[in-house]
């Protein structure tokens, strides 16, 4: 299975879920959106962490028997929203071994085209985009992978 950020979001609301469950918090227990929600709103609030959170939870193409890990973990650094910017930086940063900065520069890429419904819903993610690539992202939505591909194609054909 591949890393998507939809995927890594679930889990660690599953986890936080999970948590709650075995501490005896079951009235009033958040919804899944509530908890995704929260999680957001202090990630936004933090900005950035030290924490590095790498979100391989199934392996990634590139390297498939690697799974997440955490490093850099300190009292200062593991709340709620320390969490949820590493898990978007890490995403980011996943994506960008696979695709780098200078790669997408040297063949004249100047913005990111995003879509996902992780990525629409997250301006944690879309802030973390932009500062990895250090380019800007433009957010479509209704459109998938095939469609970048075929822009691809098409670009490269017009330019030889």
């Amino acid at each position: 299975m591949i890393l998507t950020g939809g995927n890594v979001y679930a889990v660690y609301v599953k986890m936080l879920t999970s948590w709650m469950k075995d501490l005896g918090v079951n009235d009033n227990l958040p919804s899944t959106d509530e908890i995704y929600q929260r999680i957001l709103h202090f990630a936004e609030k933090k900005g950035s962490t030290s924490l590095k959170v790498v979100p391989t939870f199934w392996g990634e193409r590139h390297i498939p028997d690697q799974r997440g890990y955490m490093t850099n973990v300190t009292p200062e650094n593991i709340s709620l929203g320390d969490i949820g910017v590493a898990l978007s930086r890490g995403l980011v940063e996943n994506v960008q071994k696979m695709m780098s900065r200078e790669f997408l520069q040297s063949h004249g890429v100047q913005r990111i085209v995003g879509t996902g419904s992780a990525l629409m819903r997250n301006q944690v993610l879309q802030k973390q985009v932009e500062q990895v690539f250090g380019l800007p992202l433009m957010l479509r939505e209704n459109v998938d992978a095939s469609t970048g591909a075929a822009l691809a194609v098409l670009c490269r054909e017009k330019s030889t």
